[in-house]
C-alpha cells in the first residue's frame, strides 16, 4: 500500500466514527428518557374503543380497551372551537426509564399502530438521545377525521401543557 493510500484510510477513522454518535442504534444503552403520560384522541364522528397494550423492558404492563368519545363540533363546546375527543392515561410504571413498546388497536376500523423506545421524539431524536436526558415524553395516539386512520407518535412533554389539573397531579416523576 502506498503512503498516500495510508494516509487517506487514516482520515476516514475519525469522521466514521464522529459520525456514529448520531446512528439510531442503541446498542447496550439505556434510555435516557421516559413516558409520562399517554394520550388518545379521536378526530372522528363516531366515538371509537382503542385497545392499549404497553410492555416495559419486555413485560406487559397495561391491556386496557378505552372508549374515547367523539369530536365535538364548536357549537357543543364552551369556547365555540372543534374538540377531539380525547383520554388521558397515567400510571405507576410511566416515568421509568426503561424500554417500551406501545401498541394501539380499534379492532372495529381494523387499525393498528406500534410505537417503542426508538420512536423519534422531536428533531429525530429518542428517548436515548443525550438531548433529552432525564426529560420526559407523552405517547399520542389518534383516530384521523373519517376513522380511517390511527396515527401514533411521541411528543415532548411541558408540565403547563393543556393537561387538566387532575392528570398533571399524577403525573409521573420524570416530569
Amino acid at each position: 500500500m502506498n503512503r498516500r493510500a495510508v494516509l487517506a484510510s487514516c482520515a476516514v477513522v475519525p469522521t466514521v466514527a464522529g459520525c456514529l454518535d448520531s446512528l439510531p442504534f442503541t446498542g447496550d444503552a439505556d434510555p435516557v428518557a421516559a413516558p409520562a403520560a399517554i394520550v388518545l384522541g379521536n378526530r372522528s364522528d363516531d366515538a371509537v374503543d382503542l385497545q392499549v397494550v404497553v410492555t416495559e423492558d419486555g413485560t406487559e404492563v397495561y391491556n386496557e380497551v378505552h372508549t374515547v368519545e367523539r369530536l365535538q363540533t364548536g357549537e357543543e363546546t364552551d369556547h365555540g372551537y372543534p374538540a377531539a375527543g380525547s383520554v388521558h392515561l397515567v400510571a405507576d410504571w410511566l416515568g421509568d426509564f426503561a424500554e417500551y413498546t406501545f401498541k394501539f388497536t380499534a379492532p372495529e376500523h381494523g387499525l393498528e399502530r406500534s410505537l417503542d423506545t426508538e420512536t423519534a421524539i422531536g428533531d429525530g431524536e429518542t428517548a436515548y438521545s443525550d438531548a433529552y436526558d432525564g426529560d420526559c415524553y407523552y405517547v399520542l395516539a389518534e383516530i384521523g377525521h373519517n376513522g380511517g386512520s390511527l396515527t401514533g407518535d411521541f411528543r415532548e412533554y411541558d408540565h403547563d401543557m393543556a393537561f387538566s389539573d387532575e392528570v398533571r397531579q399524577d403525573i409521573s416523576a420524570c416530569a
